[in-house]
């Protein structure tokens, strides 16, 4: 049976179980239909963990942050996180190929991007091979996604290295959260299919816990250099978590594991016209994690937290490299309350990182087995100016890593609330960007020019710098949200990032290399962190919901980047001015008609990228449900409508991209 006849055969199953759905008056609501409940106010009050380490009003949090529910995950129809990602202001997500997509914050965006932290409850996802995120491994089922925290701007003074432009933090549902089970199944153009099945039971009231089983795939699509672009997938993930919790005490243990397999075309240099191949490859990636995280309350404004984790990640790309990831974390962290005017959160962490690189062909990386361990202690103290008015927070990450050393992240935040319907806040940090194993170990030949002359050709390579230190961002922001009316909210955020060190690769004089006959002449693009940057913006998130039922909600991103490199600096991907839209624009309506039918329209708005010749576009996302009660739900939608297939992006491994199509799908679920 093929991939597409078992997703089929799944998608009856789920039509047959939603025939036979009736309703179970012992069942808890869902999670999402319990947000849905929540009024504008409500959702104002949603709390959030990302920016202090611990649960806050997202109204009042002294950060720019944007919160995307399960209910907003559900309506809007995405099926990845990275679609989800293209709601958020100040966040660029654009998709390279069928499963590949270039994402960043307040610029730098990329296939590789490195100045953005993902988490996953709590666990750090980046590889360090790069010091970024893979984003076709971590596909996770948005079904077991309670909300998705981003945070535009550095959170390294608690989150470390790296937390450079942002921080997205994906909270899956808690154990207790979910109950009975549930089945997905969706199909759409161009093969793109999943199925989603979910399990959750109890033991008593102290111990709950989940299973789930997510099947993915998509077909490959068109490339923009004419045909297929070999870029179908198919990405297996299943996994568990558990929580046991009695007064004061609450243990979670989770675990995953997943296997993805995807084409592409490795770009290679050859000294033979026309220079640059593009080889077709499947890579194989699988890997998993296991993660343990108790806490515990030990007296009324005192409460101690202990997580580790152990996750394996094995990559094979069978013309480019083998990748082999070990990764061990453990950290506790303690909050504090302080004759009620002062919050203090502080704590430590200690990381080991086992990389082995196995360069294949023309990749070279010298030595291939690297052991890292870092250390970190932080703290972070909020102070009540006036209570319950005026507060000011200082706070600090000291980290020793074995490249640049020990890192200073520190920041400090003013925030005023003038009466409950308004916050004031402003910010400055220190955020650092450590290297990554490809700035040091590297040695890859990227471009082969041919000589005009008659001459050998000139081979530019790409060679990593053991002496390279961290890229670094002096960050300002300050922020108003307001809610003059009960249906009415606006978030305004305004920032000045400054980079005086930014990864560069500066070219090297030429060298004629005569072995092997007749030689090449090579120059050597080594890393460097002389590049200068300065980025400044504005983003508007307002939201109006004008009857009870209907909500729009705008949002507008604005960016300036002003980047310098020394003459001698090759150009980079990511890494160039232009590489970020000024302008993004989005307009979204959702509404819930009698029959409990939804409609939701989103319209979005991608100004061009001048650095990879990259038009302007224009899309329409949407979808009509149905809920016949309240264990089935229908729906029909579509996405990238009214917007002609092109590229939204070039990758920095000059890959070429698939002209990204409109598609439409549809879907059911059943809740039992």
């Amino acid at each position: 049976m093929t991939y597409r006849s078992a997703t089929r055969a799944c998608l009856l199953l789920a039509l047959s179980l939603g025939s036979y759905a009736r309703p179970l008056g012992a069942q808890r609501a869902t999670a999402d239909s319990a947000i849905m409940e929540l009024s504008l106010e409500q959702l104002m009050g949603v709390e959030v963990r990302s920016v202090s380490r611990r649960e806050e009003r997202v109204f009042e949090a002294p950060a720019a942050v944007f919160v995307l529910t399960a209910a907003d995950l559900r309506r809007t129809g995405v099926s990845s996180v990275q679609e989800a990602l293209q709601l958020a202001p100040g966040i660029q997500a654009a998709q390279l190929r069928s499963s590949q997509w270039a994402i960043g914050s307040r610029g730098f965006a990329g296939q590789y991007a490195n100045k953005l932290l993902v988490l996953i409850d709590g666990r750090s996802v980046y590889s360090r091979l790069f010091a970024g995120v893979i984003w076709e491994e971590e596909n996770l089922p948005i079904s077991e996604i309670e909300r998705i925290e981003v945070i535009r701007g550095p959170g390294a003074t608690l989150w470390g290295a790296n937390a450079v432009n942002g921080v997205i933090n994906i909270v899956t549902k808690a154990a207790s959260a979910t109950d009975g089970s549930l089945a997905t199944a969706r199909y759409g153009r161009d093969g793109q299919a999943e199925v989603a099945l979910q399990h959750s039971g109890s033991a008593g009231e102290a111990w709950s816990y989940r299973l789930f089983a997510n099947r993915k795939a998509g077909d490959a699509l068109g490339s923009l250099a004419g045909g297929e672009s070999n870029d179908d997938w198919k990405l297996l993930r299943t996994g568990v978590r558990t929580m046991w919790k009695r007064a004061g005490d609450r243990l979670t243990v989770s675990a995953d594991a997943h296997q993805l397999k995807y084409g592409t075309n490795f770009p290679q240099a050859r000294a033979e016209p026309p220079y640059l191949f593009q080889l077709p490859e499947r890579n194989d990636f699988s890997g998993g994690h296991a993660l343990a995280r108790w806490e515990r309350t030990l007296s009324p404004g005192s409460a101690l937290t202990l997580q580790g984790y152990l996750s394996y990640n094995h990559r094979n790309a069978m013309s480019s490299l083998d990748e082999k990831e070990r990764t061990i974390d453990l950290e506790v962290q303690h909050q504090l309350t302080i004759a009620e005017r002062q919050r203090v959160v502080w704590g430590g962490g200690y990381r080991s990182v086992d990389e082995h690189n196995r360069g294949i062909l023309d990749m070279v990386f010298s030595p291939v087995r690297v052991t890292e361990q870092f250390f970190n202690a932080f703290v972070q103290d909020e102070i009540a100016l006036v209570p319950h008015r005026a507060f000011v927070t200082l706070g600090g990450k000291l980290e020793r890593n074995p490249y640049s050393g020990w890192e200073l992240q520190p920041k400090a935040s003013l925030s005023v609330l003038p009466s409950a319907r308004q916050t004031l806040w402003a910010s400055v940090a220190r955020a650092v960007r450590i290297p990554a194993s490809v700035d040091r170990n590297v040695d890859y030949p990227q471009a082969i020019i041919p000589s005009q002359v008659g001459g050998p050709p000139t081979v530019v390579a790409l060679v990593g710098n053991p002496d390279l230190g961290s890229e670094v961002l002096i960050a300002s922001e300050a922020g108003y949200r307001v809610r003059p009316t009960s249906s009415v909210s606006i978030d305004l955020a305004v920032y000045w990032n400054h980079y005086p060190k930014v990864r560069i690769f500066e070219r090297s004089e030429p060298q004629y290399v005569p072995t092997p006959p007749p030689g090449v002449v090579r120059i050597a693009a080594t890393a460097q962190t002389t590049g200068r940057a300065d980025i400044s913006g504005a983003e508007l998130l307002s939201r109006w919901e004008p009857t009870a039922g209907w909500v729009l909600e705008g949002v507008y991103s604005y960016l300036n980047w002003d980047y310098s490199r020394t003459p001698t600096a090759l150009e980079q991907g990511a890494d160039r001015a232009g590489s970020a839209p000024r302008h993004q624009f989005r307009m979204r309506s959702a509404s819930s008609l009698p029959g409990n039918i939804d409609v939701d329209l989103t319209y979005r708005y991608v100004a061009d990228l001048p650095s990879f010749g990259v038009t302007s576009r224009h899309a329409v996302d949407g979808r009509l449900a149905w809920s016949p009660n309240a264990h089935i739900e229908w729906a029909l939608g579509g996405r990238n409508m009214l917007s002609p297939p092109q590229a939204e992006f070039l990758s920095e491994s000059r890959t070429i991209p698939s002209r990204i199509p409109w598609s439409v799908y549809s879907s059911v679920t059943v809740r039992r």
